[in-house]
């Protein structure tokens, strides 16, 4: 389908107009929910039979031969465009979830992606509680949540939700429903949603769904499958990659931040926490908090060297700040077909350039047009004219704190703040588990040999005029960029 979904954008604005969800319109048309709810968001394209066109424009009280009865057949069959990025596809499939379904791993983290979906998706979600893995066996609801909108998937108001793995997905639920007909505490069944979750095939659930729903008790009854998951997941890309980590589908070109948070955890000898990456930097974890609170847009992190910066943003994805709200919606880019296809989407994300993407001013305008937040991470640059956060040099006795607090020895924690230099980039290459082949910019030519005079200086201090003075005559060069070179 196009890039611009403008037909879809149309039927969903129009159907949104009338004060109907996707449900509900659905049942009075008599039209199929999947079909309109794929249509809407670009995954299928209009149909072409005019007879099916016309009772879709009734449908959505359009008048012959009006304006927008005129608009919506053009938009049906635009003129012929050039193919561009086809958007989101998925990685993970209802056959994956359905093979997942019998592994312990299911019944442990099933909440978490349901949790993740829901942040992912949903329309002003007020509160959300799912825990997973251990606290799976607590007792309450599998999940709670409150939305202020309303979508395909998250209702408007309170959802209940109740999850299952087993191999019968029917007997599961019965008991489940049966279960949550005594009293409630905190919830009015006529005001809440009932949901049930499996990562199975159920064929006939639409059936057993008519069936509860025809007693009245709850406000709506709805049963998700593998099927309905898979198609949950082509709208949170961010999930799905995630999820695709966990089951051994690693997509190519893309990465999620936890996975990025495991590596960087792996990396190093003791594995640095959090804080460690966030330290002298609170004021600089603020304002990326404030900026992904508003609109769409882009957000230049500067710092001495680009894997730093991505760190930073990765590490500030551990702290409740940002929490799991934002992994859900966070994609690591490493490619500019993946950027396409990804800023092509439906989905709001929050795109970041891997370090290794060179990318266009073009590309990064393109993602903030189609409704994402785009973070661009670089050197210091001289005045950016562009929003940034610039990531300033992490203070020697507050990394020596804070190493300390990890339950480094006072001595050692010392010795790592000094020799880093307020890098933390040299402090991961001191402190690696694992060897590379990848040089620092420094060690090698021309750099080394111009940096070569830095041995007779010894120690200096850059807030003093002088000592950057000196460093500029000994190498021949501007300050900024010799420390540049130095902190990689």
């Amino acid at each position: 389908m196009a890039e611009n979904n403008e037909f879809g954008a149309f039927f969903r604005e129009r159907r949104k107009a009338l004060g109907l969800s996707l449900r509900e319109f659905c049942r009075r048309a008599g039209f199929d929910q999947a079909n309109v709810s794929r249509m809407e968001r670009g995954l299928l394209p209009p149909p072409k039979s005019k007879k099916v066109l016309s009772a879709y424009a009734k449908g959505l009280k359009l008048k012959p031969g009006s304006t927008e009865w005129e608009q919506f057949m053009t938009l049906a069959n635009p003129p012929a465009k050039p193919r561009r990025g086809l958007g989101h596809k998925n990685w993970v499939k209802a056959r994956n979830l359905e093979h997942w379904a019998g592994t312990l791993d299911a019944r442990e983290m099933l909440p978490q992606v349901i949790r993740r979906l829901i942040r992912a998706t949903g329309d002003g979600i007020i509160r959300l509680d799912a825990p997973s893995g251990d606290q799976t066996q607590r007792p309450g609801w599998d999940g709670l949540c409150e939305a202020a909108g309303d979508n395909e998937f998250v209702p408007e108001g309170v959802s209940a939700w109740e999850m299952g793995t087993e191999k019968d997905p029917k007997a599961k639920a019965e008991e489940d429903f049966a279960k949550r007909l005594k009293k409630t505490p905190g919830i009015s069944k006529p005001k809440t949603s009932f949901f049930f979750v499996t990562p199975r095939k159920w064929q006939k659930k639409d059936e057993w769904v008519e069936a509860k729903k025809k007693l009245k008790i709850w406000n709506d009854v709805r049963v998700l499958d593998s099927a309905s998951l898979e198609e949950w997941l082509e709208c949170a890309p961010a999930v799905d990659i995630w999820l695709a980590g966990l089951l051994g589908l690693r997509p190519k070109d893309v990465s999620d931040v936890d996975d990025r948070w495991k590596n960087l955890q792996a990396l190093t000898d003791p594995s640095l926490e959090a804080d460690v990456y966030l330290v002298s930097r609170g004021e600089q974890l603020k304002e990326l908090k404030q900026w992904l609170e508003g609109p769409p847009d882009a957000l230049l992190i500067e710092s001495r060297s680009p894997v730093e910066a991505v760190d930073f943003v990765v590490a500030a994805s551990r702290k409740t700040e940002l929490g799991e709200a934002f992994a859900a919606k966070a994609v690591i880019v490493e490619t500019r077909d993946a950027w396409r296809t990804l800023a092509g989407g439906d989905a709001k994300l929050i795109l970041i350039a891997d370090p290794s993407l060179s990318i266009e001013a073009e590309l990064v305008a393109e993602a903030i047009r189609n409704g994402h937040h785009a973070i661009v991470c670089s050197r210091f640059s001289q005045g950016s004219p562009h929003r940034s956060i610039q990531l300033p040099r992490v203070s020697s006795l507050d990394l020596q704190k804070v190493l300390e607090a990890q339950k480094i020895t006072h001595t050692e924690a010392e010795r790592l703040a000094a020799a880093s230099g307020g890098s933390l980039a040299v402090l991961k290459r001191r402190i690696s588990r694992h060897p590379g082949t990848v040089h620092p910019q420094w060690s090698l030519p021309p750099h080394s040999k111009a940096l070569v005079p830095l041995l007779l200086a010894g120690r200096w201090d850059e807030s003093v005029p002088g000592d950057r003075l000196v460093l500029e005559k000994l190498t021949e060069g501007k300050y900024r960029d010799v420390e540049t070179l130095a902190d990689q």
